[in-house]
């Protein structure tokens, strides 16, 4: 149940996304650490970028709290990335569902870097944010790049989930 758009790649998926949510001024709440281009995208659109922490002593999970402390009226989304780069953490679905409640009480969607999807190690499990959220509209971003080891065919996805027509409104 999602709108699926094809890309050149999955940076061009995340300059979509990004581009469609975010005018200049606007802010967008960014994991720190985490992978640069998510700035670089930002940086063009004249976006602020804003951080949350994640957490090291808890398998590198997002700060929660950290997310209604930045989030102001100009906030327009929150970047998860999942399974993440550089930190390697891979979220449980109890963990991707308090995130996706925050964005709930903040009334924002999230953006979901998903391209190391099922690139999993040990006994854990990928979990898509989508699959956790009902309310929140989800834009997850992935490619062939990583999974299927085909990084020059640059082809990227942009899957829409917005079960209530919440962008559409």
């Amino acid at each position: 149940d999602a709108d699926v758009v094809l890309t050149s790649g999955v940076s061009g998926a995340l300059e979509l996304a990004l581009g469609a949510l975010a005018n200049e001024g606007d802010n967008v709440l960014l994991p720190q650490p985490g992978f640069p281009l998510f700035k670089t995208i930002l940086d063009g659109f004249g976006v602020e970028c804003r951080y949350y922490r994640v957490l090291p002593d808890h398998s590198w999970e997002v700060a929660v709290e950290d997310l209604a402390q930045l989030a102001d009226d100009r906030t327009v989304a929150i970047v998860i990335n999942n399974p993440s780069n550089p930190c390697g953490s891979v979220f449980s679905a109890s963990h991707l569902k308090s995130v996706v409640d925050a964005a709930a009480e903040l009334s924002l969607p999230i953006v979901a870097d998903e391209v190391y999807a099922d690139m999993v190690f040990g006994d854990r499990s990928f979990v898509s944010v989508a699959s956790v959220s009902r309310d929140v509209p989800v834009l997850s971003v992935g490619g062939i790049s990583k999974q299927f080891v085909v990084p020059g065919w640059r082809l990227g996805w942009l899957l829409i989930h917005d079960r209530n027509g919440v962008l559409e409104a």
